[in-house]
Formats: C-alpha cells, structure tokens, sequence
C-alpha cells in the first residue's frame, strides 16, 4: 500500500490491488443477458398462451360436467346458465357461449331446444395476446373442434366431423 501524506487530520491511502470492471466487460455482459432475453421471451409468452388455452379447455370440458348434472336433476338443459355455473371458478380470458342444440338460442330461452347444448369458447378480444390463440367448440354429444380462426356456429352444426379435435 501507498500512502501519501496529507494535513494533520488523517492520511489519504491509495491502493494499488483494486480495480472495477472495464466498460468492455459490462458490455459484454450486457449482450449475454440481452441475447438469453430475447431467447426466454417468446418462450415465456408462448408458454403464457398455452396456460391460458388449457385454462379454456378445463372451464369447458366443466361446463360440459356442470351441463349433465343438471340435466340429471333437471331431466333438461334448459334453464343452465354458464355465469352459475363459472362464478366461484377462477377468471379466464376466454368467453364461453353456451346455445341450445339448434345453436340458435341461449338455454335461458323459454323458447330454446332443451334436448343439446353447443358450447362456443373464444378468446375475449380486449385480450391482444391471445389474438393467435385458439378457438374452441364442445357440445352435449361428444364433439370437441379446435379452430384457429374465429368459427361460425352455424358452419360447426353443418359439420358432420370435426377437422380437429382436443
């Protein structure tokens, strides 16, 4: 150590061992940290979207269990409304359009088909994210579609077979 002598209140020491980082190291450190970001991030989001399209898929494969217990009570569909139903289950980003078998009226319908029910589950469209993300058809007799464009309902009942299934 190097000490140099100063005025009779103390004495200034200058060390000669210590060193901070080069702003060629920093550099560098911050190119490793931004090239594993841009490596984590579409993963991250992609992972993000797939959490909220298996959420969907769990609320309506719910729905579809909630549907056939109470149509085991009710000896009908009629009178289901999905918003019971979801209440003290958590929030999705999905919305969930439930019609009766014609997929013309809602259940809630005096005047709606209560022999089936087609469910509808579509990304909310404040949600930008989920823009990519897929859409969703289940109904009362075991078919589950995947789309991964916005489906007309009337298009899906035409439909003798799904394309894809989930």
């Amino acid at each position: 150590m190097t000490t140099i002598a100063g005025s009779n209140r103390g004495q200034l020491i200058i060390s000669k061992g210590v060193q901070g980082f080069s702003l060629i190291e920093l550099m560098m450190v911050s190119m490793i940290t931004a090239v594993l970001m841009l490596i984590a991030l579409p993963s991250y989001n992609h992972y993000l979207l797939q959490r909220e399209q298996h959420i969907a898929q769990q609320q309506g494969l719910y729905l579809g269990n909630q549907l056939q217990r109470w149509r085991a009570r009710h000896l009908t569909y009629a009178g289901f409304a999905v918003s019971d139903a979801l209440k003290d289950r958590p929030k999705t980003k999905y919305s969930f359009q439930l019609t009766d078998a014609t997929g013309e009226r809602s259940l809630t319908d005096a005047h709606a088909n209560p022999q089936g029910w087609r469910l509808l589950i579509q990304p909310k469209p404040e949600f930008e994210k989920l823009e990519l993300a897929s859409h969703y058809y289940l109904d009362s007799w075991g078919q589950r579609c995947v789309f991964a464009s916005t489906p007309d309902l009337l298009e899906i009942i035409s439909m003798q077979q799904c394309a894809n299934n989930w």
